[in-house]
């Protein structure tokens, strides 16, 4: 996996692993690859050779899984979304209703955080 095709280093490089009811923490040094892998698992990093599958499928295939999870919350704040769009992400990644979610917001009077930087 490359970050840019300018560069002829790979970001990771023959990583292979398998996961089973636990959970997980990746350590390495800075510039090891971690963000990249977790990037790539997320759909957030183009993979440029190999592939990665979560419960048999294309990581870029899958959609409305729920049993695979991130903190999401820390990607998003570094891309800087705001609540409004996080609530989006998360209920179309998980099949959830976007409407039904903004309503829950409104009803507990949470509306004034929805352009709020998470």
């Amino acid at each position: 996996m490359r970050y840019d095709k300018r560069y002829s280093y790979k970001a990771v490089d023959g990583v292979s692993f398998s996961l089973k009811d636990e959970k997980t923490v990746i350590v390495g040094s800075n510039g090891s690859g971690k963000t990249t892998l977790l990037k790539s698992m997320l759909g957030l990093a183009p993979i440029t050779s190999g592939n990665a599958t979560i419960f048999g499928v294309d990581v870029n295939k899958i959609s409305h899984e729920t049993r695979f999870s991130t903190n999401l919350g820390e990607v998003y704040r570094i891309m800087r979304s705001n609540v409004r769009d996080t609530i989006r992400i998360y209920a179309d990644m998980k099949g959830g209703n976007v409407h039904d979610a903004m309503d829950l917001v409104k009803k507990f009077g949470l509306s004034d955080i929805l352009g709020r930087k998470i």
